[in-house]
C-alpha cells in the first residue's frame, strides 16, 4: 500500500510491505467508520447542553465540529455504510447550517468586544449601536437554532445515529473491506481537492476561494484523523501542515485572511506552497 502523499507534492517514503495478519485483524471500513460516529455522537451529548445555554461561545463551536466530523465521516465511507446512515448525511448538513448561523454570530461578536478594547475610550461609544445589532440577530439566530435542535427531524436523525453506531460488532458486514485498504485513496482524493482549490489562488482571489480552501483542508484534516492510526507519522506531519494552513486562512479583524493579505503585499506564503 502507498504512503499518502506529502505536502507540496513531495512523496513520501515507502512504506514496508504490510504484515498480512496485522491487516486481517484489523477494523474493516464499516467498523471504523461505525467506531468513529459513536465518539463523535458522544461529543454532541456531551456539548449539546452547554450550547443550548449560550453563556460559553465554545460548546456551540465544538457541538458544531461534533456534527462536521459526523457529515465528513458519513461521506468518507459512504460505499461501506447503509443507506439509512447515508441518507442522514443531507440532515447533518441542515443541522450545520443552523448551528453556523448562530456561531458566526458569536464570533462576530466576540471580535467586535476585543476590537472595542483596543480603541480609545472616547470611541468606544460609537460601536455599541453595532454591537446591539449582533446581539438581536445572535438572539433570532438562537431561537432557531434551538427550535432546530428541538425538531422531530432532529431527533429522529440522531437517534437513526445513534441505532446505527450503538453496537458496530453486529452491525458492521464481516465482508466490508478493510479499513487500511479504503482509507489512502479516499484521503489521496480530498488531499488532490484542497491542491486544485489552492492552485486556483492569486492576490485577487475571492473571500469564498480563501473559504473553499479552508473547507477543503478541514475535511482532509477529519478524513486523516479517522485514519491516523493507519498512516502512522505521515499522518502527523500532514496533519500539522493542515493546521498551519487553516490558522493562516483566519480571518483579522477587517475580514480577510491574514495568509490574503500577505499575497496582496507582494509576499508570498509557504503555507499554500506546502499544497501546491
Amino acid at each position: 500500500m502507498k504512503a499518502p502523499p506529502q505536502p507540496g507534492g513531495r512523496k513520501a517514503a515507502t512504506t514496508a510491505p504490510p504484515d498480512v495478519a496485522a491487516l486481517a485483524e484489523a477494523p474493516s471500513a464499516q467498523q471504523l467508520a461505525l467506531t468513529q460516529l459513536r465518539q463523535h455522537l458522544t461529543d454532541w451529548m456531551q456539548h449539546e447542553p452547554g450550547a443550548r445555554v449560550g453563556s460559553e461561545p465554545e460548546e456551540l463551536h465544538q457541538l458544531r465540529v461534533a456534527v462536521r466530523r459526523i457529515e465528513a465521516t458519513l461521506g468518507l465511507f459512504k460505499h461501506q455504510l447503509p443507506s439509512r446512515l447515508i441518507n442522514a448525511r443531507n440532515a447533518a448538513k441542515g443541522v450545520l447550517r443552523a448551528l453556523g448561523a448562530a456561531r458566526d454570530l458569536d464570533v462576530q461578536l466576540m471580535e467586535l468586544r476585543q476590537y472595542r478594547k483596543r480603541l480609545p475610550a472616547d470611541e468606544r461609544a460609537a460601536a455599541a449601536p453595532l454591537e446591539a445589532r449582533l446581539e438581536a440577530e445572535r438572539a433570532r439566530a438562537r431561537a432557531m437554532m434551538l427550535g432546530m435542535l428541538d425538531s422531530e427531524a432532529t431527533r429522529h436523525w440522531l437517534e437513526v445515529l445513534n441505532l446505527a453506531s450503538a453496537d458496530f460488532t453486529s452491525t458492521a458486514t464481516p465482508q466490508s473491506p478493510r479499513a487500511a485498504t479504503v482509507m489512502p485513496e479516499r484521503v489521496r482524493a480530498r488531499f488532490r481537492k484542497l491542491r486544485k482549490a489552492v492552485r486556483k489562488l492569486d492576490a485577487h482571489s475571492s473571500m469564498d476561494a480563501y473559504h473553499l480552501v479552508r473547507r477543503r483542508a478541514k475535511q482532509l484534516r477529519y478524513s486523516i484523523e479517522c485514519g491516523a492510526d493507519l498512516f502512522g507519522k505521515p499522518a502527523e506531519s500532514m496533519l500539522r501542515a493542515l493546521r498551519r494552513l487553516q490558522d493562516g486562512l483566519h480571518v483579522d479583524e477587517r475580514g480577510e485572511p491574514h495568509a490574503r493579505r500577505g499575497r496582496r503585499g507582494g509576499r508570498g506564503n509557504c503555507l499554500f506552497d506546502l499544497f501546491r
